[in-house]
């Protein structure tokens, strides 16, 4: 039987208050500092967003759902949605990204897991941003972009397949 995924989540817990978090995700200055290196962000319902990474990797959408400070939720042109949390934690900030899809092959498999794996850097950065004022993209960027990857889960074997 084939294993369909229909969601893929990462999170990390942040040093920092909620609303600095969200500030982060949401005011385009900010999100350049961690994630983009343009972006535009009518933070309203219905509102569009408009990410570019800086090596020709895009992304665009409209705002389904916002909740200050704690959700929001965008749906992407291919009519997927990005769905990002932002909860109080004993530790500061607990920060996650969930996106929905339809991954059933390899070569989806492999897509969803690049993803969430590039996402998870950024998230990483992100958190050296707001902890440490430090932004760490060139110390990943070159090595991972381009790279195939998905976690192989076996009977007693768990590791990484290129």
């Amino acid at each position: 039987m084939k294993t369909i995924y229909k969601h893929v989540k990462r999170e990390i817990v942040i040093r920092t208050s909620p609303e600095r978090a969200w500030k982060a995700l949401t005011d385009p200055e900010e999100r350049n500092r961690w994630e983009t290196r343009h972006c535009e962000i009518d933070l309203k319902l219905g509102g569009k967003i408009a990410l570019d990474y800086g090596w020709g990797v895009s992304y665009t959408g409209v705002i389904e759902e916002l909740i200050p400070s704690r959700k929001l939720t965008v749906k992407g042109e291919d009519g997927e949605l990005t769905i990002w949390t932002i909860e109080p934690h004993t530790d500061g900030t607990l920060v996650a990204i969930e996106y929905t899809g339809l991954w059933s092959n390899e070569q989806e498999y492999m897509m969803m897991e690049n993803m969430a794996f590039g996402t998870y850097r950024f998230m990483r950065n992100m958190k050296s941003v707001l902890e440490n004022d430090q932004d760490i993209r060139s110390t990943f960027w070159s090595s991972w972009i381009g790279m195939n990857h998905y976690t192989y889960q076996g009977e007693s074997l768990k590791g990484v397949k290129s």
